[in-house]
């Protein structure tokens, strides 16, 4: 403090205009690469879903079921037959039958 009561800002040292610099390119930089760091993550999860989606796909195309009549001519059960020729097991499958009656479209 000076005899006035005030602060005197020719006392205080903070440093070279270098050294400021420096220190806000440095944040600068480190700020840089976490927010390309955190780009390329997200890229690559984003990649890693896709393939994941296209992975499930691939295998459900190779999934097949037709109609085969009626069980032992009963007039509620029906014989369908499914085929897995991927190379995955298929869990908790289901199938539905529908049946249209009339002329189509």
């Amino acid at each position: 403090m000076n005899k006035g009561g005030g602060v005197n800002f020719h006392a205080i040292h903070l440093g070279d205009l270098p050294g400021w610099l420096g220190a806000v390119g440095t944040v600068a930089a480190v700020s840089l690469a976490l927010y390309q760091v955190s780009k390329e993550r997200s890229a690559r999860e984003a990649d890693k879903r896709e393939a994941a989606t296209a992975n499930r796909r691939r295998q459900a195309r190779r999934v097949s079921a037709w109609y085969a009549g009626d069980a032992m001519g009963g007039d509620s059960d029906t014989l369908m037959y499914v085929v897995n020729g991927s190379d995955q097991p298929v869990y908790e499958a289901v199938a539905w039958l529908i049946i249209a009656q009339g002329a189509g479209p």
